[in-house]
């Protein structure tokens, strides 16, 4: 594997010599003053942003803001993995009175699943702020005609150290997460042979990062932004990425051109009994420069992307330019507002990325790149006080996709993963014609009410289907605050059919045949409800998959059924 020190110390040598040199320029034009918002927060309106395809990944840990907030469930689908069905978060509210910037919160319910979250911000002086956020939320299983372990763990700590100076503004951030899982999805024609064998069958996922970012109000050099990252698992696998993203403006005449750099480092290993040892590094160094036109009712963003691609294990390089074009025009003056653009880019693919999305995936598949060619999109959006609405249709055309499949082979290995019960990865190329739809309707901050709607078309080279994508999803979400002491929410998630490739008994031949399986579409719904008892102590309940079943949303992977927690948050100041 490529010597990563060296990496970091050519990276960190360039990021001081463009300091230095920002240091000294001088102010002869006046750039535009860099805002810095606050930190992001999840709520339900962020639920309904568009989104190429659907992630199935939620958030562990609340995002916390400066801003007043009170502790309002957003119940999120049981389903994706039934190690995740849940994800609370801050919900702001702009005419809560209840001004604390810290809380703790537990909870308890069936599954013997228990909740504990901690956040607290920490004014050390008048511009400098300390955040601490802590998560877990665990459940010792149970479902229904699953005889393996199926409990499983989440936990994490995140630690960020802010700082606002005279000139710039910087920041130091950390984090911690220990994730613990079962292949427990192993087929009924598998488990009398293996009886008594598969006495452990856990994957457990441990990470860590340390990073920072800098940005100036008026300078050539913008901001910074620098982050490192390890993951490993309880099978020797390692994994460490390095990512450092300089912005450099400056003006020709009154035109400001925006120049924003990335350098993405990632390596690792896998070692298994099976398969024996696979390495992978790979950097990707990227230049994007644009400049934005605005006029009174139309806004245009030009720009490319220049792409290098090194794949360090095989010595190999290849060279990529990307569209980066965004228009805009304001059809009507109650703003109705049509929008297109081009886009692309080269996506780094890391085992981190991957396991957040499907946790039983197995450290035996092969690490590579996407290369989004072109993702070209056309809409309208718009809305009013009340109101607002968003209507995209986009064609994407990428080379080297992952899709997740089931891994058919078993093995006398004893590795855990080796019962076709885990996941490896297969790439080829897709393009994907998709329509989504959202729309997000408030009345007098009582009610709030989302819809959210995909409908995705696939063509693939090589595959027989674009395994494990659902061509339909689709979600609702409703918060109602009744009164000073009550609030409800509710959501509801539909996934559409899936397909995936297993072995099926052959009626003609002696052995098992590769077949394609769809997976059955589901609905999850989920509720929630807050008592306020007075204004630093809450209670909540929160219920879901409420119509129950233990619908698969991978192959073989049921997940839990009705599901009902409860517990106490309490708000407070230092």
């Amino acid at each position: 594997m490529p010597n990563l020190k060296s990496i970091l110390w050519i990276s960190f040598s360039v990021f001081f010599l463009v300091n230095t040199y920002a240091q000294r320029e001088k102010d002869t034009i006046t750039p535009e003053k860099l805002i810095i918002t606050k930190q992001y927060n999840p709520s339900v309106n962020d639920a309904f942003k568009i989104k190429k395809q659907p992630k199935f990944n939620d958030s562990i840990l609340p995002k916390p803001q400066v801003l007043n907030y009170s502790i309002l469930e957003v119940p999120v689908a049981s389903t994706f993995t039934p190690a995740k069905g849940r994800a609370g978060g801050l919900r702001l509210t702009s005419d809560n009175l209840d001004n604390f910037n810290n809380y703790a919160r537990v909870g308890a319910g069936n599954f013997t699943s228990i909740l504990a979250e901690f956040f607290s911000e920490l004014a050390l002086n008048d511009h400098q702020r300390l955040n601490i956020g802590l998560s877990h939320f665990s459940s010792q299983g149970g479902i229904d005609e699953v005889e393996l372990d199926d409990d499983f763990m989440t936990n994490a700590l995140q630690l960020k150290f802010s700082s606002e100076e005279q000139d710039f503004v910087w920041d130091l951030h950390g984090g911690l997460a220990y994730n613990a899982y079962n292949y427990y999805g192993v087929p009924e024609n598998i488990l009398p042979i293996i009886d008594g064998e598969l006495n452990d069958i856990s994957q457990n996922y441990l990470s860590f990062n340390l990073g920072g970012s800098l940005a100036f109000y008026d300078a050539f050099f913008k901001n910074v932004e620098v982050d490192f990252s390890n993951f490993s698992d309880n099978f020797s696998s390692q994994e460490n990425r390095f990512v450092l993203k300089p912005q450099v403006d400056f003006f020709i005449g009154d035109q400001r051109i925006e120049n924003s750099f990335k350098f993405d480092y990632l390596g690792g290993e896998f070692k298994n009994e099976s398969l024996g040892d696979y390495n992978y590094a790979f950097a990707i160094t990227a230049y994007n420069p644009n400049i934005q036109i605005n006029e009174e009712r139309f806004s245009l963003k030009l720009g490319a992307d220049f792409t290098y691609l090194s794949d360090l294990e095989n010595s190999e390089g290849s060279f990529y330019v990307y569209p980066k074009v965004e228009g805009s025009y304001q059809i009507t003056r109650d703003n109705l507002i049509a929008f297109g653009g081009v886009d692309g880019g080269l996506d780094q693919n890391s085992y981190q990325d991957f396991s957040n999305s499907n946790p039983f995936i197995s450290p035996t598949f092969g690490v590579a790149p996407t290369n989004r060619q072109y993702d070209a999109f056309l809409g309208l959006k718009g809305g009013s006080y009340a109101l607002s609405y968003n209507a995209k249709v986009s064609y994407t055309s990428s080379e080297n996709n992952p899709f997740f499949t089931l891994n058919n082979t078993a093995s006398t290995s004893g590795e855990a993963f080796n019962y076709r019960n885990s996941f490896g990865l297969v790439y080829d190329d897709l393009n994907t014609l998709a329509l989504d739809v959202e729309i997000d309707y408030s009345l007098n901050n009582k009610l709030t009410v989302g819809f959210l709607a995909n409908y995705s078309s696939y063509d693939v080279d090589q595959l027989e289907a674009a395994y494990n994508l659902p061509e339909t999803s689709a979600s609702v979400f409703a918060n109602y605050k009744m009164n000073e002491k009550w609030k409800f929410g509710a959501s509801v998630f539909f996934v559409g059919e899936r397909e995936d490739l297993a072995l099926q008994e052959s009626l003609t031949s002696p052995f098992d045949e590769l077949e394609i399986v769809t997976l059955s579409s589901f609905v999850d719904a989920n509720l929630s409800v807050q008592y306020k008892i007075n204004n630093q102590l809450h209670a909540f309940v929160e219920a879901k998959n409420i119509f129950g079943g233990n619908y698969e949303r991978w192959l073989n992977y049921p997940v839990q059924d009705f599901q009902i927690l409860g517990g106490v948050s309490f708000q407070f100041d230092w």
